[in-house]
């Protein structure tokens, strides 16, 4: 067939898709980030979704690090972006991209 593994990808961004709508309900993740992980998943192949979840947990912290130095050069409560101001949250989908634009390079 034309994608021999579409069972196990589809079971994948389901799961992801679950436990993304767990998190969201307790206020963890935004709705926006979970259905762009569930979306993205069934896109990775199988064997390289360990490598997907280690880059996106190395962007998140590289992304949460470089927000928190920005905050404290540009931030404060009284910024005009959100994200900024101390109780601003991160960003996650900027996190997922990256992760899905630099695991087809191989890195």
């Amino acid at each position: 067939g034309l994608m021999p593994d579409l069972a196990p990808r589809l079971i994948a961004g389901g799961a992801v898709f679950l436990a993304g709508l767990a998190l969201f309900a307790m206020g963890v993740m935004g709705g926006g980030d979970v259905k762009m992980l569930a979306v993205l998943v069934p896109l990775v192949p199988p064997a390289a979704l360990p490598g997907f979840a280690m880059l996106l947990s190395l962007t998140m912290l590289a992304g949460a690090l470089l927000l928190m130095g920005v905050r404290r050069v540009a931030g404060g409560p009284d910024s005009h972006w959100e994200s900024l101001r101390a109780r601003g949250r991160y960003p996650l989908g900027l996190s997922i991209a990256a992760a899905a634009m630099i695991l087809p390079l191989g890195i």
